[in-house]
C-alpha cells in the first residue's frame, strides 16, 4: 500500500513530519505552549497570533501532500473496484458450485447406485447374449488339450532336430515329433539339453496366445503384427521340419545301396514328410490361437456382469473425486474472497485519515491552548485571561474550521 498517508499526520504529539526531520528533542504542543506563554508573560493577543500561525503551518503542509493525497485516493478506489469485481465472479463460481454442479454430481451418483443395485438384482436386463456356460468349458478344455499337445510336439521335435541320431524305420516321423524318450534322454545328456527341450515349447505356446491380442485389436498395426507373427512361427516351424526330414533322409541313405545325393531345400519341399511335420506344428500353432481367442471371448460373456458392476464402480469413484476437486476450488475461492475483502478493509481504512485532518488540526489547536492556560494558572493570572484563552480558541476554530 501506498506510505503517502503516513506522511499526513503533522500536527499530533506523537507523529509530527516536521519533528522526524528535526535533530533537536521533540516536545508536545502543550510545553511549547507554556514556553510561549512565558516569553510573552501570557499575552491573550500573543496566543491568539502564535494560534494562527500554528494553524497556518498546519494548513501548509496539508497543502505539499494533498496532490499526493487526491493520486492515492484514486489508485485506492480503482484496486478496490478491481478486488470487488473480482469478489462478484468468484462468489458467482461458488453459487454455480454449490447450486448446480455438485448437485448434479450427486444426483449422477445417485443414478449409478440405483444402477448397481438394479444390475445385481436382474443381472438378466443386462445380459446382451445368454451366457453359453458349455461353450465356455469346452473352449477351455480344447485350450488345455491343444497346448499339452503342442507341449509334447515342440519338444519330441526339438529333441530330434538337434540331438537325437534318427534311424530309418517305417514309422520314423511319427518317432521323431511324438518322441516319448524325449525328456530321460535329454535328461541323460545334461541340464541344458533338458531345459532347451522342456522351455522351447512355452516360447511358441506364447506366440500362439499372441494371435488373440493382435487379432482382438482389428487395427492395421494389429493386422501386421499378426502377419509378422505367423510368419515367424512358420519360419520356426520350417526349420524344425527341414532338421527333422534331412535326419530321415540321411538315416535312409545308410541303408541303401547305391549313392543318394546331398539332401537339399528342394528335395525338402518334395519331401511329403516335411509337409506332415510342419502342419503338425503350425497348423495346430493357428488353431491355438483361434480357440484361445474364443476362449476369452467366452470369458468376456461369463463375466460380463462383473466387469459391468466394475466399471459403474468405477464411475461412480470418478464423480466422488470430482465432487471433492469441486468442494476444493469452493474453499479455495471462499478463502480468496476473504481475502479480498480484508484487503479492500484496509483501502478504506487508509481513506479515512484524510477525513480526519480537521479533527487533528482541532485536537493540536485545543491542546496549543490548554498549554497556554496551564501557565496562565501556574502564574495565577486572573481567570478571566484564561476563558480570554477559551474563547479565542473557539473563535479561530470555529472561523478557520
Amino acid at each position: 500500500m501506498n506510505n503517502t498517508l503516513h506522511h499526513i499526520r503533522p500536527f499530533t504529539e506523537d507523529n509530527n513530519s516536521s519533528r522526524i526531520n528535526n535533530p533537536e528533542p521533540q516536545v508536545s504542543l502543550s510545553i511549547k505552549a507554556i514556553r510561549d506563554a512565558g516569553m510573552h508573560q501570557g499575552n491573550v493577543n500573543s496566543f491568539s497570533l502564535n494560534l494562527k500561525e500554528l494553524y497556518h503551518k498546519m494548513v501548509n503542509e496539508w497543502e505539499a501532500v494533498k496532490s499526493g493525497i487526491s493520486e492515492h485516493e484514486v489508485q485506492i478506489e480503482n484496486a478496490t473496484n478491481i478486488l470487488e469485481d473480482k469478489n462478484v465472479n468468484q462468489q458467482q463460481r461458488i453459487d454455480d458450485i454449490t447450486n448446480k454442479h455438485i448437485p448434479e454430481l450427486k444426483s449422477k451418483i445417485k443414478e449409478v447406485k440405483n444402477e448397481i443395485r438394479d444390475i445385481k438384482a436382474h443381472p438378466e436386463k443386462y445380459q446382451d447374449e445368454k451366457t453359453d456356460k458349455v461353450s465356455y468349458f469346452i473352449s477351455l478344455a480344447l485350450l488345455l488339450l491343444i497346448s499339452l499337445y503342442l507341449w509334447v510336439f515342440y519338444s519330441s521335435a526339438a529333441y530330434s532336430a538337434f540331438f537325437r541320431e534318427i534311424k530309418f524305420t517305417s514309422n520314423a516321423v511319427f518317432n521323431s515329433i511324438f518322441y516319448s524318450n524325449a525328456i530321460s534322454e535329454a535328461y541323460k545328456n545334461g541340464i541344458t539339453s533338458l531345459m532347451f527341450i522342456t522351455l522351447l515349447p512355452f516360447i511358441f505356446l506364447g506366440l500362439g496366445f499372441l494371435v488373440h491380442t493382435f487379432f482382438e485389436k482389428k487395427t492395421v498395426s494389429g493386422y501386421l503384427g499378426l502377419g509378422t507373427l505367423v510368419l515367424t512361427t512358420f519360419f520356426f516351424d520350417g526349420l524344425l521340419a527341414y532338421e527333422i526330414t534331412q535326419k530321415i533322409y540321411e538315416a535312409k541313405a545308410l541303408n541303401m545301396f547305391q549313392e543318394m545325393p546331398p539332401f537339399s531345400t528342394s528335395m525338402a519341399v518334395k519331401d511329403v514328410n516335411f509337409w506332415i511335420i510342419l502342419a503338425a506344428g503350425f497348423v495346430v500353432y493357428l488353431i491355438l490361437g483361434l480357440v484361445f481367442h474364443f476362449f476369452i471371448e467366452a470369458k468376456h460373456k461369463l463375466d460380463f456382469i462383473g466387469l459391468l458392476l466394475e466399471k459403474k464402480a468405477s464411475i461412480e469413484e470418478e464423480l466422488v473425486n470430482e465432487i471433492a476437486e469441486k468442494e476444493q476450488e469452493r474453499a479455495n475461492l471462499e478463502s480468496s474472497i476473504h481475502a479480498n475483502k480484508q484487503e479492500i478493509s484496509e483501502y478504506k481504512n487508509s481513506g479515512k485519515f484524510f477525513a480526519e485532518n480537521n479533527n487533528a488540526i482541532k485536537q493540536a489547536l485545543t491542546e496549543y491552548a490548554s498549554g497556554w492556560a496551564k501557565y496562565l494558572t501556574f502564574a495565577k493570572f486572573p481567570e478571566s485571561m484564561i476563558a480570554e484563552i477559551e474563547s479565542e480558541t473557539k473563535k479561530i476554530i470555529k472561523g478557520e474550521l
